[in-house]
């Protein structure tokens, strides 16, 4: 039997009510040399008599006794694999045709880079699309965009990546200790390591958005551990102890934050702009770092000018060294526009 050129990985644990749409994604992909490893985690809903229902040669099946959880699974399948390429897939969404056939074709035209995820539309438990405004925004497609975002949130759709096999061989598996956040560490890790990561701009899969997902159920642990991730991450780049509540307070920014977390997130972000500024990233991608710096170290500036107007000043100062001083008037004018979007405060006449 020949090694196939791609190994897809779904995990399943109780999964009746989509199940057999997700493996029926996979066997109809227009891509054919694959393997599906399914890792059926002793649902106790009927999950596995569905998936054995299907007939195909492709199809992996492994079955646990004893439910043991998704990241051991994930590692479980990782270790199975045989593919150059390793595809994740989760048991309640749905790969678009070409999902397979154009990421294999990415990573193929484009060796440099270890892992590519897609964009994904959002579904709800009856397939039906989720209206726009409830949807995720797009995940950012070039590398060093992808790597900027990631410092904020995670910039992949877990279940639309596909990566080289070597990367787990180059940065090892899941962390079983970043339960519900596994992927995100897994990323933030690629990142300290040097491996580049992008998105394709179509969208190749469709994303179920049910109250089940672990993002819904278990939010605290994951928003929790992302942070711990961050701050470990941070701390690597930078080469100075970054804390947990810096990080946190980085991915969070709607959070009420005393004027000392303010400066502490302002400073933070202006030494990742310059981090990241000197990254092998193109002009374009430095315009775009530049900005999104900007919109975000702007509302630490407006959020407390009335209050504290000495930290505004010294947050001020900030936007100056790191470099946005050449666009300073725009800096004044995005500030401006808003500060009028807050209704809690109310701009002095003298700004309008």
């Amino acid at each position: 039997m020949s090694t196939p050129k791609v190994t897809v990985l779904m995990p399943v644990y109780n999964s009746r009510p989509f199940v057999h749409a997700a493996v029926e994604s996979i066997l109809h992909q227009s891509f054919t040399d694959y393997e599906f490893i399914i890792i059926e985690d002793a649902s106790t809903d009927g999950s596995a008599e569905i998936i054995r229902s299907f007939k195909d040669h492709r199809i992996r099946l492994i079955t646990h006794e004893q439910n043991q959880g998704l990241i051991p699974c994930l590692n479980q399948g990782i270790q199975q694999a045989h593919g150059q390429y390793l595809a994740r897939m989760d048991s309640d969404d749905i790969s678009l045709p070409r999902r397979l056939e154009l990421q294999a074709n990415y990573l193929d035209a484009h060796t440099s880079i270890g892992i590519v995820g897609t964009q994904v539309e959002v579904i709800d438990e009856n397939g039906l699309p989720f209206p726009r405004k409830k949807t995720p925004a797009p995940f950012p497609v070039s590398t060093g965009m992808v790597s900027w975002m990631m410092l904020f949130r995670c910039s992949l759709a877990h279940p639309s990546v596909m990566l080289r096999r070597s990367v787990f061989e180059k940065i090892g598996l899941y962390d079983t200790t970043f339960l519900h956040a596994e992927d995100y560490e897994l990323w933030l890790r690629a990142l300290q390591n040097s491996i580049k990561i992008g998105n394709l701009p179509q969208s190749l899969l469709c994303y179920r958005w049910h109250p089940a997902n672990i993002s819904q159920r278990h939010r605290a642990t994951q928003k929790e551990n992302a942070a711990r991730a961050l701050a470990r991450t941070l701390s690597h780049m930078l080469n100075q102890n970054v804390p947990y509540q810096a990080a946190y307070n980085l991915q969070n920014r709607g959070n009420v934050f005393t004027p000392g977390e303010v400066l502490q997130s302002a400073r933070l972000l202006g030494s990742l702009y310059q981090l990241l500024a000197r990254w092998d990233v193109s002009q374009n991608e430095k315009k775009q770092i530049r900005q999104n710096a900007i919109l975000r170290i702007l509302p630490l500036l407006f959020r407390w000018t009335l209050h504290t107007p000495g930290t505004a000043l010294q947050i001020t100062r900030t936007c100056w060294n790191i470099g946005i001083k050449a666009t300073f008037w725009g800096m004044c004018e995005l500030w401006l526009r808003q500060f009028a979007k807050i209704p809690r405060y109310i701009a002095p006449r003298h700004f309008l």
